[in-house]
């Protein structure tokens, strides 16, 4: 019963989902006036999008205790009628695009990707409108470059300028030999004029080097060496690195470094205590929010806690109580770690909640 969509209505919300975990985010990771915002922005989007992980991205220093917020979803079964509420008629096109990717029928784009991600720029005010961010089936250039194509077809121009082609097959075109791309980000929220996001995978086999020569090979022309020099410190006890870049006509300054480590439970893994301990060395976290991050793994379940939990699902539990049983399981997705010529270092942790019906004869 892994990822069940249980007969949502339209009526239901994300937002319920949001409600019944509140009780273990972290305050000291997002406050209640961020927490409410996110509530707001989840209140748009359908219950059944939420059954699908979603995340919280957070910073590690004591700078801010706000937080965006992502939906993903799985593109592996259609949702009929799947509607998106609060877009104006501007953003109609965003919205004809998410309702075709998730809907009936046949798409283009539907067969080359694996998942889409509604990623909410919330921080401290709720941000109606989500960037689109696209999980190709397959990585390799060719077919990413595919992906770009029609999805700038698709939004008919807008989010995606017209004058960033040249500089993101160059960008492929670079991609070294078992590289491929994870993931490619339109930041409608952001405006017309807003940059591609490209999470690049695979550049990280030979260590920091290979990252290191990608960028100055694709034109990127600020001087990094504290930021990997930092990177180098946490390196031993990554088990996955991924860069994400901005592209407009050029790279722009902002990057960073998805880290990613396989044990998603912090207290099972030493590894996470040696990457947050150096992420605190360099002034990027708090000792509050890594005890935080440490502690936050685990999972709820529906019993005793029927009162708060999304109707639905408590309905369907009621009935079904002697076959399965619900759970919110919480884990660490990721860090990440960014660099900004301007504005120096900073670094985030991704937290993730998912929906999980258990099958009470066999496993999650």
């Amino acid at each position: 019963m892994y990822r069940s969509v249980i007969l949502e209505k339209e009526s239901d919300r994300a937002s319920d989902l949001l409600i019944a975990a509140r009780g273990h985010i972290p305050k000291r990771l997002i406050n209640d006036a961020s927490y409410d915002n996110l509530i707001k922005t989840a209140s748009s989007v359908p219950l059944n999008f939420a059954l699908s992980p979603f995340l919280f991205e957070c910073f590690l220093d004591d700078s801010s205790r706000t937080a965006d917020l992502s939906f993903g979803l799985f593109l592996d079964c259609d949702r009929p009628d799947f509607n998106l509420f609060g877009f104006e008629q501007e953003h109609s096109v965003l919205q004809k695009t998410i309702s075709s990717l998730l809907g009936k029928g046949e798409n283009r784009l539907k067969s080359k990707l694996s998942m889409i991600w509604l990623e909410y720029d919330v921080g401290k005010n709720a941000m109606p409108i989500p960037g689109l961010f696209l999980t190709p089936k397959i990585g390799i250039p060719a077919r990413s470059a595919q992906i770009v194509a029609q999805i700038r077809r698709d939004l008919k121009g807008q989010y995606m300028n017209a004058r960033y082609s040249k500089k993101i097959g160059d960008i492929f075109r670079q991609l070294p030999h078992k590289s491929f791309v994870r993931q490619i980000g339109i930041m409608a929220s952001r405006g017309a004029s807003a940059p591609l996001r490209l999470c690049l995978a695979g550049l990280d086999h030979e260590g920091r080097h290979k990252i290191e020569k990608f960028l100055d090979c694709v034109g990127y022309d600020h001087a990094y060496c504290d930021f990997f020099s930092l990177y180098k410190k946490v390196e031993p006890f990554i088990d996955i690195c991924d860069l994400a870049i901005d592209i407009t006509e050029r790279i722009e300054p902002s990057i960073g470094l998805e880290l990613m480590i396989r044990q998603r439970n912090p207290q099972r893994e030493a590894a996470w205590h040696h990457v947050l301990r150096e992420l605190r060395g360099a002034g990027l976290c708090s000792q509050d929010k890594i005890d935080e991050l440490l502690n936050f793994y685990g999972y709820d379940s529906i019993i005793g806690n029927e009162q708060r939990w999304p109707r639905t699902l408590a309905d369907y539990w009621k009935e079904h109580q002697d076959e399965c049983c619900s759970f919110l399981i919480r884990s660490v997705n990721h860090l990440k770690i960014c660099f900004d010529p301007a504005e120096g270092m900073s670094a985030k942790a991704y937290l993730k909640i998912a929906h999980h019906w258990k099958n009470l004869n066999g496993n999650i």
